[in-house]
Order: C-alpha cells, then structure tokens, then sequence
C-alpha cells in the first residue's frame, strides 16, 4: 500500500510511497492532500522518508526501516564542508550518508532553525533526538488518513 508523503522543500507537491520497497514517485498534477503522513526527500538515487507505521515513527532509507524510539541513535555532524549522517546501534554503523553541507548564513537572524528547514538530514536528526518532537509528530500524523 502506498502512502501520501509531503514532499521535502517542494511544499506544493505530495509523493506517493511505498513502504514496502521504499520507492517512490512524485504526484506532478494531483492536488496536494490537506494531511499527509510524513515527509519524503530524493537524495542520490534513493528516497528517505519519515513517517507513521502503526504506533511508531519511522525512518526509511531505501527499503531499510529504523524505528526512532528504538535502539538505534542518530546524530548528524558538520565537518567542515561536509555533514555526515550516522544511524547507529552502539558502535555498529547501520546507516551513514556525507553529503555537502549548506553555507553558513552570515546574517544577525540565521540561527538552528534555518538549518532544520532546508535540510532534511540534519531535521531528521533532530526530530530522532527529540521525544517531545516525536511525539508531536506521531499525534499529527496518526490520524492521517492519507494512503491510495
């Protein structure tokens, strides 16, 4: 079954995705869904999503699931040019992504927020560390009705 995701920094679009594989494909010319059940990004050839399944939050990578209030943690890191995305269990590394990092905003209100709405690793990271922001986005998104 597929489900209707927003579709990351394109809030006018919506994704149709499939769980069970962890594909997807954008919904070019249906309207957008008033509700969705979570967010969907296309990075490098694979899609990640985070999203409601059942009573849990999920992270998708591909076909590869994470439940985020499991054993498994997350961080995301700047190093230099770079940030890297790490989803671990202990020292075991189940999920690592570098990709480019954003420039730094040279401006008095460029703060963590800007950074939390443009990319979505370092927001997925956040949402994952935060049991209070999960919780918040399971209560909006159980009630979603947003599947084809």
């Amino acid at each position: 079954m597929q489900v209707i995701l927003d579709y990351w920094n394109r809030r006018w679009q919506s994704v149709a995705f499939d769980p069970a594989l962890g594909k997807a494909h954008v919904r070019w010319l249906a309207r957008k869904p008033k509700q969705s059940a979570g967010w969907a990004f296309h990075y490098n050839g694979c899609w990640y999503a985070v999203l409601q399944a059942g009573q849990d939050l999920v992270f998708q990578a591909g076909p590869n699931k994470w439940i985020m209030d499991g054993d498994f943690r997350c961080q995301n890191d700047r190093r230099g040019t770079i940030r890297l995305f790490t989803v671990r269990k202990g020292d075991a590394i189940a999920l690592q992504i570098k990709y480019d990092a954003m420039p730094e905003l040279d401006e008095p209100t460029a703060d963590k927020l800007d950074l939390e709405t443009t990319d979505f690793f370092y927001w997925v990271a956040r949402v994952w560390n935060n049991p209070g922001l999960r919780a918040s986005l399971k209560a909006a998104w159980k009630e979603s009705k947003s599947t084809l």
